[in-house]
């Protein structure tokens, strides 16, 4: 805490013309009398945060952006005059931060002013909570220290509306010679939207007797992103021409169970 005190000198001079016969005393007097007053003391102190809160309460997929409130009060003395308020994030790695404004002028002694903080993680950063510290400068260079928490989460993110994933492959192929290993592109797409983030999906085909069926992943999908699984089927030498075979296969993801959110698809395997 810093204070200014300001003095103001007032001189009064009076000056003798001549009347000392009017005092009744027949004497002049010639003199200057000085006067001092104090004004108000200007007493500059720290601003205080009175309020951060969040727009939308609740943790968040990574890479989904969170914004902020944060309110800060002029605590300077009234003869200070109107303050100037500053906002600055602190940086913070895989963290990106934009405040609207970056500060506020003419904030009287008393009142407040409010600044919009958005922080959005990279869509690399893991699921925990991690604080996002901030500084409130006020003119006169009193400053206070606040922090956001943002949390991130996978399982149940705010704004998350999960779907069921959608597949896409050619179930019926044209007949390949005996023993014939045959690859079926299986395009799995997350149709989530962006707040609920990436999932690991798999594909797990039915098993056959007689018949090696395997595929390949996991994948990580993001939100309205897709992958394509690989999904194998040979048959031994006991399936000879005019064959027929039926695969069956789900897909589903570690947020997309089964059998609410998975989904389950049939491909057919003819042999020349």
């Amino acid at each position: 805490m810093r204070m200014n005190k300001a003095w103001t000198g007032v001189t009064l001079m009076i000056s003798s013309l001549g009347l000392g016969g009017a005092c009744g005393t027949g004497e002049t007097d010639d003199g200057v009398t000085t006067l001092q007053s104090a004004v108000d003391t200007c007493v500059f102190a720290a601003p205080a945060i009175v309020e951060t809160r969040e727009e939308t309460p609740g943790p968040v997929a990574p890479g989904i952006s969170k914004i902020y409130f944060v309110t800060a009060r002029n605590q300077n003395s009234a003869a200070c005059g109107p303050a100037q308020l500053f906002f600055t994030p602190d940086a913070f790695h895989l963290f990106r931060t934009e405040v609207q404004p970056n500060s506020v002028s003419g904030v009287a002694s008393g009142a407040t002013a409010q600044f919009r903080l958005v922080v959005t993680s990279d869509p690399s950063v893991g699921e925990g909570t991690t604080s996002i510290g901030f500084t409130v400068t006020a003119t006169g260079g009193g400053f206070a220290r606040g922090a956001v928490n943002y949390t991130v989460s996978l399982d149940n993110p705010t704004g998350c509306n999960r779907q069921r994933v959608a597949l896409s492959f050619n179930a019926n192929p044209p007949a390949v010679p005996p023993q014939t290993a045959l690859v079926y592109k299986v395009t799995a797409r997350n149709v989530d939207n962006v707040q609920c983030g990436p999932d690991t999906f798999f594909l797990v085909p039915f098993s056959l007797h007689f018949v090696n069926v395997s595929a390949n992943g996991p994948f990580v999908i993001p939100a309205q992103g897709s992958a394509t699984f690989d999904l194998t089927i040979q048959p031994s030498d006991l399936f000879g021409p005019g064959s027929v075979i039926t695969e069956q296969f789900s897909v589903f993801g570690q947020r997309h169970p089964q059998p609410s959110l998975s989904m389950d698809g049939t491909v057919v395997y003819r042999v020349q």
